[in-house]
């Protein structure tokens, strides 16, 4: 199995910072990006276990207006399902993605692609076998809508 290819793009405003990973199988090849400026996108690639694949979510901080806010997103490409490619992003309150937490969507994820939207935040993320090249991509997009009267949930 190739590694995993994951783009994040950052179209909050304002720039998000790494905090966590949480890595069931599989392991990031390099460091994951520092921080992700507004306006761009980031590559990086997550190399799975030979035997369970790659299963993985990582965190960033980043304002929202005043508030901070951790975006997450989280990817399972598994080597031995027919239902293998699974993710889910959302964007919460600063603190609220706990290893629980974390744990409790991962024992939940059912889809390929997901959108987690409010009135001031947007988080999508979709993953997909690219065949040609037999290689796994996952695209992860945030954004805000800069609104000081609402807040993301």
């Amino acid at each position: 199995m190739a590694d995993v290819q994951i783009e994040v793009e950052n179209a909050t405003q304002n720039t998000m910072t790494f905090y966590a990973p949480k890595e069931w199988h599989g392991k990031h090849k390099n460091p994951f990006p520092s921080s992700i400026e507004s306006g761009t996108k980031v590559p990086f690639s997550h190399t799975p276990d030979v035997t369970d694949g790659s299963v993985a979510a990582v965190v960033y901080h980043g304002k929202i207006g005043t508030e901070v806010y951790d975006h997450m997103f989280m990817w399972s490409s598994l080597t031995s399902s027919k239902d293998a490619n699974k993710v889910w992003a959302m964007t919460r309150k600063r603190g609220f993605f706990t290893d629980a937490q974390l744990q409790s969507i991962l024992d939940n994820l059912k889809d390929n692609s997901h959108t987690d939207d409010s009135s001031v935040c947007q988080s999508f993320i979709t993953i997909v076998n690219d065949t040609s090249n037999k290689t796994t991509k996952v695209e992860a997009k945030f954004t805000s809508h800069q609104s000081q009267s609402n807040t993301c949930p």
